[in-house]
């Protein structure tokens, strides 16, 4: 006999056929298939009236099904949530937001380079290169500090090292304003340098008109008389050659004071200063023979000042350096008559003052370095 078997569906018990070809004998006996056994008629049977009972309370509504392909519930799918594909990550800190977050040094929702935070929401210091308007007057970043440049260590102009800030930078500068060297020559002040220079001074000895003196030759006269006696002063004292501011009446070329100095040949550019003098007397040729000297030439050839001032000078000479073409006591040489004069002062008097007796002893000499003898 072949008992069938019974599978579970929708939560009823359906009887499902044997397929047939499946049977096996369980004696010798003929393949005629026998009826259903006594036991099998009422397992049947209490199948059926489980499956067809009218009188059944269960609600059709409330029956679960199975899918029996799946196994599970059809109507009561179990829900699962869904998967977020967008992953949230931590981007770190937005700069700029108005929040000062890890890793920011400030954040006002504004970056300025000219303002309190830079890009990258950094404070804006003195040296980053980054001028904060109404806080710094300047920043050259790496280049403050630098000689002559445009920004200062503390980020303001006046701090820039340079000629003429009065602090001596030895590895730019020789000198710095006001400063004189070991010869009493002031410090160029555009250059901060002693640079190209001439001397000039007063002569510490006193001539008349005849510029007697044991100081030289009496066979040399005139205004090679008056040079050899700047250069007999200077000499062991001042470097160079000198020549006297004199000129004479002889209308040679020797005549003119400007022509032996050579100033405007030799020395265009040179600062003129005094031994020891403090301030230059001209910052070149063209002013000493266009203004004068901007400072009074009071310094002999050893520094010291001539007294009382102003002192009378042997001149015959103007402004520019050429004779004036007045008495000059025979062209330095006589006694008699009068010689032109200046006096120790700034302005044209300088050089042309007014005539004085040729005897008169108490007479002086400008002598300024000049072209090389």
């Amino acid at each position: 006999m072949r008992r069938c078997p019974l599978i579970p569906l929708l939560g009823t018990l359906l009887v499902l056929a044997c397929k047939p070809g499946d049977e096996t004998s369980g004696s010798s006996d003929s393949g005629t298939s026998a009826g259903p056994t006594g036991d099998e008629t009422s397992e049947t049977e209490t199948l059926t009236e489980t499956e067809t009972d009218p009188g059944s309370t269960t609600d059709p509504e409330s029956t679960t099904t199975t899918d029996v392909t799946t196994g599970s519930d059809s109507e009561d799918e179990t829900e699962f949530p869904e998967t977020d594909t967008d992953e949230t990550t931590d981007a770190g800190p937005m700069c700029p937001n108005g929040l000062v977050e890890e890793g920011e040094e400030c954040d006002d929702g504004i970056l300025d380079d000219n303002g309190p935070c830079v890009s990258g929401c950094l404070n804006n210091i003195c040296g980053d290169g980054k001028v904060w308007l109404g806080v710094e007057a300047c920043d050259a970043g790496p280049q403050n500090g630098a000689y002559a440049g445009t920004c200062g260590e503390d980020c303001t102009t006046e701090s820039i090292p340079k000629c003429g800030d009065g602090v001596l930078q030895e590895e730019y500068e020789a000198c710095e304003h006001f400063d004189t060297n070991q010869d009493g020559v002031l410090c160029d002040p555009e250059q901060c340098s002693w640079g190209d220079f001439r001397y000039v001074f007063v002569t510490s000895l006193s001539f008349t008109g005849d510029l007697a003196t044991e100081l030289v030759d009496e066979d040399i006269t005139g205004v090679a008389r008056a040079d050899a006696i700047c250069q007999a002063l200077a000499v062991n004292r001042l470097p160079g050659s000198y020549y006297a501011w004199l000129s004479d009446n002889n209308n040679l070329p020797t005549s003119d004071a400007a022509t032996r100095i050579g100033g405007a040949q030799d020395s265009p550019t040179a600062t003129y200063v005094m031994p020891q003098g403090g301030e230059p007397v001209a910052l070149n040729w063209n002013q000493l023979v266009t203004s004068g000297p901007q400072q009074a030439i009071i310094r002999d050839e050893s520094g010291e000042e001539v007294l009382p001032l102003p002192t009378a000078v042997w001149t015959n000479t103007s402004t520019s350096g050429h004779s004036l073409g007045e008495a000059s006591c025979n062209n330095w040489s006589s006694l008699d008559g009068a010689g032109w004069v200046g006096q120790v002062k700034t302005g044209s008097e300088w050089t042309d003052k007014a005539p004085l007796s040729c005897q008169w002893m108490s007479v002086h000499l400008y002598c300024i370095q000049g072209v090389e003898k």
